[in-house]
């Protein structure tokens, strides 16, 4: 499947490659395959020295849904956006499930590990859509700002039981994204830490509870498709 594009949108190709290479951490001795295709399909790409703080070698599986109605995404039908990366990773993001759900968009990332040099992770298995789960949050999305001015309402599914907003706008080339809307655990319990990104959890109206957002590899991937895709 060829990869969406959107209409109009610039393709900072450089500035996402460095977002990329700061997003997937590497650790210890270890060595692991690096790469990401466009396609959704297994790839292996050049061995790389892991650095502090991995310990596995984890392969991602990205499937991301854009909304026709988006303004200048027209031409995208809906169709979903299939990303494949292999890296070096942590092991808490083994067999996870991370998903982001914003008024117009549908990220869902799904991981699978190993522990031996330049050892290859089988491909993440697809996640199919889930039912609404009766939690409501304000959702947003804009990729020209890292401050969104209209929001509207998102309905939550399966295990999404988090509210979410992010802005960064310190993307190189004076690019900036803001989101809000619908997270997993598993997304809020990954710290992104990196100077700049404002993000936060929360339960739900309820519940005012926040924390760091996650998502090392889902919000590099992320950020792949919407800008290289």
């Amino acid at each position: 499947m060829e990869p969406a594009r959107s209409a109009g949108a610039t393709s900072p190709g450089s500035c996402l490659i460095c977002v990329l290479a700061f997003f997937i951490a590497g650790g210890n001795a270890l060595k692991c395959f690096e790469c990401k295709d466009l396609s959704g399909n297994p790839c292996v790409g050049e061995s790389v020295l892991c650095h502090s703080g991995s310990n596995v070698c984890i392969s991602s599986l990205v499937q991301y849904q854009i909304d026709p109605s988006l303004p200048g995404a027209q031409n995208l039908g809906g169709v979903p956006t299939w990303l494949f990366m292999r890296a070096c990773g942590s092991s808490d993001q083994c067999s996870s499930i991370i998903t982001l759900r914003t008024s117009y968009t549908r990220m869902v990332t799904s991981n699978q590990c190993c522990m031996s040099d330049n050892c290859s992770p089988p491909k993440p298995p697809v996640i199919s859509e889930q039912s609404e789960n009766g939690l409501t949050c304000m959702g947003c999305f804009n990729v020209t700002s890292d401050s969104c001015q209209e929001y509207k309402s998102v309905k939550c599914r399966g295990s999404e039981q988090q509210c979410f907003t992010y802005s960064n706008k310190h993307l190189e080339g004076g690019d900036s994204i803001a989101m809000a809307g619908c997270a997993t655990q598993t997304a809020c319990d990954l710290d992104l830490g990196y100077d700049g990104i404002k993000t936060q959890c929360y339960g739900g109206c309820s519940n005012n509870r926040s924390s760091q957002i996650a998502s090392s590899l889902s919000i590099a991937a992320f950020l792949a498709v919407v800008y290289l895709g």
